[in-house]
């Protein structure tokens, strides 16, 4: 038990939002260091519509790409915070995820 949640990220190679995404924000070391103190990062590849993907895709309803959900510690969506998309540069994502901070507030 890690006391984390998970940020799940749909993608597919083919996304221009989602290329921008990976410039922008995945490669950005303060940006990971922001994520994986709060969460356990998952990335789920639909490029192809493989039954992975389908069955991901179907159970959170995802209806765009990029998609990025946020589940907490027990597995249950924050479905307010959902991202879907939008592109942001890491600043942008690091004040989200600050924002997301209930303990902040």
């Amino acid at each position: 038990k890690t006391g984390k949640g998970l940020l799940v990220d749909f993608y597919a190679d083919w996304c221009l939002p989602c290329r921008e995404w990976d410039k922008r924000v995945w490669s950005d070391a303060r940006a990971q260091t922001e994520i994986t103190g709060r969460f356990i990062p998952v990335k789920i590849d639909c490029t192809k519509e493989t039954t992975e993907c389908k069955a991901a895709v179907d159970r959170f309803k995802v209806i765009g790409w990029p998609t990025i959900i946020f589940m907490d510690e027990k597995l249950q969506e924050k479905t307010d915070k959902r991202v879907i998309g939008a592109v942001m540069d890491a600043d942008e994502f690091i004040n989200y995820l600050q924002g997301m901070d209930e303990r902040k507030r």
